[in-house]
Parts: structure tokens; sequence; C-alpha cells
């Protein structure tokens, strides 16, 4: 009786998103997803200092 249920508790256990091949692909698409919205946002941040940069710079010129 102890190893039906030991073999229960197991099974259920092992039925996680991280144990099927599937699950882990979407685990994984998930963090990418998650890593390119990063990027994104980062990228947006970037060009618009950019444009500050180079506004300034322009000003600097028209001097």
């Amino acid at each position: 009786m102890k190893l039906l249920t030991i073999a229960l508790l197991l099974s259920l256990m092992s039925c996680g998103r991280e144990s099927s091949p599937e699950g882990r692909s979407q685990l994984r698409d998930e963090k990418l997803h998650a890593a390119v919205d990063s990027l994104k946002a980062e990228n947006l941040s970037m060009m618009d200092s950019i444009r500050s940069l180079s506004r300034q710079i322009q000003e600097i010129k028209g001097q």
C-alpha cells in the first residue's frame, strides 16, 4: 500500500509543465518573449536618448 501511495505521488509530481517537452518549450518561449519585450523597451529608451543628443548637437552647430 505504501509503495502504491509513493508511486502515485511521484507520478503526480512529474505531471508539471517542466516534465513534458511541450511544457518546457512553452516555458522557454515565455522567457524569450519577456526578454524580447525588455530589449524592445530598452531600445526605445536608447533611441529617445539618441534623438535628444542629436537635437542638442544640432543646436550647438546652429550657434
